[in-house]
């Protein structure tokens, strides 16, 4: 019944896709002859994907044998841009989403809304006030959380741009409850993300941010955090036309309350990822990519330090693979048993078999940082396959096939080593 609704659902899609195609070739021809500047403009995105997996419970993505679990997610978001003078801009982004699956979820909600200044007596700076995304370098601290029904935030942004090769981001703000469609004082946001460009495609960031409320909203089995810091710093650039990288390490530090003697802890936690790629100059464009990435970990609770990452859970990030099983670098809980912090070694290969067709192939090998005694460090290894088809210029196909196999840790922590396998199918048009 799950693929019927899936197929009947691409099929629309698609027949609204082919439509819009025909009706903006037609419109284009009409704007050729107007006059001035865009002051108002509409767009959107409509996306729709069917999951399946099988040994995982896809509602909080967690490890669960012998089972199989399937839903239909459908994202529409609409926007309204409105630039009635240069100095000023403003944009409205509704969105309702829908997951569909043994507990149907669906919400409608105010996505974004804020309001652009810039060029306010030729200063150098500008402003962005309201509801928005947060997106720095390669997402892997601060990103949109893309997958599903996104990451956004209620608050302010201002940006300084002493010299032509330096900007800074001042930010305050509040994450957003999406499910709620509202943000509470907690959690928060509070700091400055800076790039310098040291040459041309070498990007040099330095960030700093103060979490207010800290990460108890995103891991229920993490205490109270009232005071803690994230420094980091990230290089990126190329060497040539083929030879890619970039460096992102991140150290954290505070105070957290410990609920088992009634005090507070000191942080003292660390993390961070390098990746490289090269690109093989022939016919496909195969690029090489390797990469490593941890998140430190703690498993002594009586020590008065609290050593697990928490470094890169404002987004979901390709770093732990398509199946969510591992959520992030803090590591993941089975049954009663933590593996804390985590060791990630990435390598794969990505070409493009035709202009509109493109292949990517990566392995993920997990190992924790610290687990319980007599408990394996070893998670295992995650393959992704993933075909992306562009069938119009504003419609993309993507399907994806992967596998978890399970290591020790599974065994020993659920008594079971059996592997989890996930599929999905997704269509998304942009307009």
């Amino acid at each position: 019944m799950l693929l019927k609704k899936l197929f009947l659902n691409i099929m629309v899609l698609i027949t609204l896709t082919c439509t819009n195609f025909v009706i903006a070739s037609e419109s284009h021809g009409q704007k050729a002859h107007s006059k001035g500047p865009d002051i108002f403009s509409v767009g959107g995105q409509v996306r729709l994907r069917g999951d399946f997996a099988s040994n995982q419970n896809l509602g909080d993505f967690s490890f669960s044998p012998d089972t199989r679990d399937e839903q239909v997610l459908s994202r529409t978001r609409l926007n309204l841009s409105l630039e009635p003078i240069k100095q000023m801009k403003g944009f409205i982004q509704g969105q309702f989403y829908s997951r569909q699956n043994h507990s149907d979820y669906s919400k409608a909600n105010l996505y974004q809304a804020y309001l652009e200044l810039s060029d306010i007596g030729h200063l150098p700076i500008e402003f962005k006030i309201g509801r928005q995304e947060l997106c720095y370098g390669s997402t892997f601290f601060l990103g949109p959380n893309d997958f599903y029904d996104g990451l956004t935030w209620d608050g302010a942004k201002m940006k300084i741009l002493p010299l032509d090769n330096l900007w800074i981001d001042l930010i305050g703000a509040r994450y957003v409850r999406l499910d709620k469609n509202t943000s509470d004082s907690e959690p928060a946001l509070y700091g400055a993300y800076s790039s310098y460009e040291l040459n041309e495609g070498t990007d040099l960031d330095l960030y700093f941010f103060y979490h207010k409320g800290g990460f108890k909203f995103f891991h229920v089995d993490l205490p109270d955090s009232p005071k803690w810091f994230t420094i980091g710093t990230r290089i990126a650039g190329k060497f040539g036309d083929r030879f890619d990288y970039e460096l992102e390490p991140l150290y954290q530090f505070g105070k957290i309350d410990n609920p088992n003697r009634s005090t507070r802890d000191t942080i003292s936690a660390y993390g961070g990822h390098a990746e490289a790629g090269y690109l093989i100059d022939s016919e496909f464009k195969p690029r090489l990519f390797a990469g490593y990435a941890f998140g430190s970990g703690d498993s002594d609770a009586e020590d008065k330090k609290f050593r697990e990452f928490h470094g890169n859970i404002y987004n979901d990030n390709y770093i732990v693979g398509d199946i969510s099983l591992v959520p992030d670098l803090s590591g993941l809980t089975v049954g009663d048993f933590r593996a804390s912090g985590m060791h990630i070694l990435i390598a794969g290969i990505s070409f493009d078999l035709h202009p509109k067709l493109n292949l990517n192939l990566d392995n993920h090998y997990f190992i924790a940082d610290k687990t319980p005694e007599g408990i394996s460090r070893n998670l295992g290894d995650e393959i992704n396959l993933i075909i992306t088809y562009r069938l119009l210029e504003n419609l993309n196909i993507v399907a994806s096939a992967n596998r978890f196999f399970t290591g020790g840790f599974f065994k020993d922590a659920a008594d079971s080593g059996d592997d989890v396998d996930y599929f999905y199918i997704q269509t998304q048009i942009e307009f």
